[in-house]
C-alpha cells in the first residue's frame, strides 16, 4: 500500500470515526432526555387532586421540579449574541484551518488522485470556514447597527 493510499484510508477512518462518535453521542443524549421526561411524567401522574399538585409546586422542592422541566435559563440577549457570534468564529476558524491544511496535504502527498481528493477537501473546507467568518461578520455588523 503507497503512502497515499494509506493517508487517504486514515483519513476516511478518522471522518468515520468522528461520524460515529457523534451518532453515539446523540442517541445517549436523546436517551438522557426520554428518561428524563419519562421520571417527570410519573411523579405527576402521582398526585390525586389538582390542590395536591398545586401544594406541590409552591413549595420548594416543586420550584426545583419546575426549574429541571425549563430547557435551561434563557441568558442575557447581549450575552446570548456574543456567545453565538464567538461560536461561529470559532467554527469558521477550525474549518478554515481544516481547508489550510488540506491545501498543505495536497503539496505533501504524490499522485494525482490523492492530489486531488486533497484539494477538493482544502476547498470545501475553506470555503466553509470562510463562510461562517462572512456570516459572523455579517451578524455583528447586523447586531450593532440594531
Amino acid at each position: 500500500m503507497s503512502t497515499n493510499e494509506m493517508m487517504l484510508t486514515f483519513f476516511a477512518g478518522l471522518c468515520g470515526v468522528v461520524l460515529f462518535s457523534m451518532l453515539i453521542y446523540g442517541f445517549l443524549k436523546w436517551r438522557q432526555e426520554k428518561l428524563k421526561c419519562d421520571l417527570q411524567q410519573k411523579l405527576l401522574e402521582r398526585f390525586a387532586s389538582p390542590k395536591e399538585l398545586e401544594e406541590f409546586l409552591v413549595s420548594e422542592s416543586g420550584k426545583g421540579f419546575m426549574k429541571s422541566l425549563a430547557i435551561g435559563t434563557p441568558p442575557a440577549p447581549e450575552a446570548d449574541t456574543r456567545g453565538k457570534l464567538a461560536g461561529a468564529v470559532q467554527k469558521g476558524i477550525v474549518l478554515a484551518a481544516m481547508g489550510v491544511g488540506a491545501f498543505i496535504m495536497s503539496g505533501v502527498v504524490s499522485g494525482r488522485q490523492a492530489t486531488e481528493a486533497f484539494t477538493v477537501f482544502g476547498i470545501f473546507f475553506l470555503a466553509l470556514g470562510v463562510g461562517f467568518l462572512l456570516a459572523t461578520a455579517a451578524s455583528y455588523w447586523l447586531a450593532r447597527r440594531g
